[in-house]
Order: C-alpha cells, then structure tokens, then sequence
C-alpha cells in the first residue's frame, strides 16, 4: 500500500509487537520507551524490554512487552 506523504499507519499484533510506516526518523530509543517522528505526530511506546527489529525507508519495527502507545500532535511536518 502506498501511503499518502501525510499518513502514517500503527500496527499493533498483541503488546508484544508494533509496526509503524510512514516515519521520518527517531525521537527517541531506550528500553523503557522509544518515540518516533512521523507526518505531523510523534508516536511514543512505552513498556519493558524495548528493541527495535526493523528500520527500513519509512518503517520501524519495535517488540517487547508493550504498554502504552501514545500520539502526539504536532505542526512539523
């Protein structure tokens, strides 16, 4: 699926994994939470044992036990 230069899609497979497209890069990374910028929004993870698995073009990959996914607005674009 292509997506539109202003979306971004979060994908979440029990709290154990969760794919995101349409990233612009890294906030932050950390075993407790990591953040990524996407189109006009962070995406903010929490939980434990945090690892990324995949980072590719617009995509990150995070597993772990997940237990908070949070977006944040924001005017960046």
């Amino acid at each position: 699926m292509k997506l539109d230069e202003k979306d971004f899609i979060v994908e979440l497979r029990g709290n154990r994994n969760c794919l995101i497209e349409g990233i612009t890069g890294l906030a932050e990374y950390g075993e407790n939470a990591v953040a990524a910028r996407a189109r006009g929004a962070v995406i903010r993870i929490n939980g434990k044992g945090l690892r990324m698995y995949m980072m590719a073009e617009d995509r990150l990959g995070i597993c772990g036990e997940i237990s908070l996914v949070q977006l944040e607005q924001n005017d960046d674009k």
